[in-house]
């Protein structure tokens, strides 16, 4: 005998909802087509003979049922001795309670990122993904060779060039070799400035991941309910939400990608100087209120660090790192946008701002380009070594006291055409 269980489609489009990535309740709309579509749905199925009780199949919605079985444990109408299947044999443990009784076996990783030893109990404990970023600037004698050197070091211990241009390189390092290798670099000739910053990202991996296996579970269960439908108009509302499943979790496999390989490959930006002797007058020294445009740098967050938050959406493609000193979101292949906001001064416009950064900045470039983006005045520099070179934008509005200053560093011209379009849509929607 074949036992069918019909699942109501109003159970199944809260389930559905529940799942999405915006967690957002279901719309008015929605709700009250929710029972045309339960009976449209029992309408298609093909009448089954009556069951004994003992046999009756499970009540309960399809919402618990998803949740439940996904998550492993949930006292639904799936996935659990306690649920409507039957009830637990006396004297047996709550399989849920005997996994809690076995502990969580939750523990601190160490700060290399790698996986953490088994605990006392036995279980593993959680992998901690942690994100290293290094900036240097050095005074030496040689630019080239000293570069050249530090590309070599990189690679000795298994890491490789993100970007080279004549007075900076970006290297990727193994999370393990980060410190090491970094001490190293210090020593090759004066510092003017270093710093480091770290962001741990194993809860947003680790979210990710469960949000992943629910959506997995819920489209399973969907492919199931397919194999039974009857009618086309059916089968293609379940193809639909099967279609916008399988849409979310290509998504977040992606950001899980990028996450993993932030992880993994701890980035150091080094930048030198040619070292030589120069006597400066104080009237070469930059006015206070100008000083801060002397400190952007594509390869420092430096500015961002020192003004106030200010938060954009991630641009796509990108994942939002968690930094206490500014707002900053990075790809997995070296293309990132941070921003902060700052004091605009005594009656300085927009104009005024860009003009003043384009002055600075302007001649250290190949070209420099300002165009319109939103309410943003956004400069444009790119390097002298075309396609390979990188770019660095800096977008900045004055708003009202404010000044908001956006900056975005693309690794060469291949992620600015991937990214570009993105990060100039974040910018003209300006503060999330």
């Amino acid at each position: 005998m074949r036992i069918t269980f019909v699942l109501p489609w109003g159970a199944m489009a809260a389930a559905l909802g529940a799942c999405s990535m915006s967690g957002s309740a279901p719309s008015s709309e929605q709700t009250a087509a929710a029972p045309a579509m339960e009976e449209r749905f029992a309408k298609a199925m093909p009448a089954e003979p009556a069951l004994p009780p003992a046999m009756a199949p499970p009540t309960g919605s399809l919402s618990a049922a998803l949740s439940g079985q996904a998550l492993g444990g949930s006292s639904g109408a799936i996935g659990d001795a306690e649920g409507t299947f039957g009830a637990r044999a006396p004297g047996k443990p709550s399989p849920r309670l005997a996994r809690k009784d076995r502990g969580r076996g939750d523990g601190e990783g160490d700060d290399k990122g790698g996986v953490a030893g088994p605990g006392a109990t036995g279980a593993p404990k959680p992998k901690r993904m942690v994100h290293y970023n290094g900036n240097l600037r050095l005074k030496v004698t040689n630019p080239g060779e000293v570069l050249n050197h530090a590309a070599e070091l990189c690679e000795e211990v298994g890491g490789f060039i993100e970007s080279l241009t004549v007075d900076t390189v970006v290297l990727r390092v193994p999370v393990a070799q980060f410190r090491p290798l970094f001490a190293k670099l210090v020593g090759l000739g004066e510092v003017l400035a270093r710093s480091i910053s770290a962001q741990d990202v194993t809860d947003a991996f680790t979210a990710m991941e469960l949000r992943v296996k629910i959506l997995r579970a819920s489209r399973d269960r969907l492919v199931a309910l397919l194999a039974k439908a009857t009618t086309a108009r059916a089968k293609l509302e379940l193809l639909a939400e099967i279609q916008r499943l399988t849409e979310e979790v290509d998504q977040l496999e992606r950001a899980m990608t990028q996450f993993q390989s932030l992880a993994q490959f701890s980035r150091i930006a080094l930048a030198v100087e040619v070292k030589n002797v120069q006597v400066e007058s104080r009237a070469a020294e930059p006015i206070a209120a100008f000083r801060w445009i002397h400190h952007l740098s594509p390869f420092s967050q430096g500015v961002a660090g020192a003004n106030h938050w200010l938060e954009l959406d991630a641009p796509k493609g990108m994942v939002a790192l968690d930094r206490r000193d500014c707002w900053m979101a990075e790809s997995a292949d070296g293309a990132r946008i941070w921003a902060s906001q700052n004091d605009a001064g005594p009656a300085a416009t927009t104009d005024f701002w860009i003009a003043a950064i384009k002055t600075r900045l302007g001649p250290e470039y190949a070209s420099a380009a300002v165009t319109q983006v939103g309410k943003f005045r956004v400069l444009r520099l790119v390097d002298d070594k075309g396609d390979s070179g990188y770019r660095y934008l800096v977008a900045v509005r004055a708003d009202g006291e404010k000044l908001q200053v956006v900056e975005t560093y693309f690794p060469d011209a291949a992620q600015e055409k991937r990214y570009g379009d993105a990060v100039r849509g974040v910018i003209e929607r300006g503060e999330s």
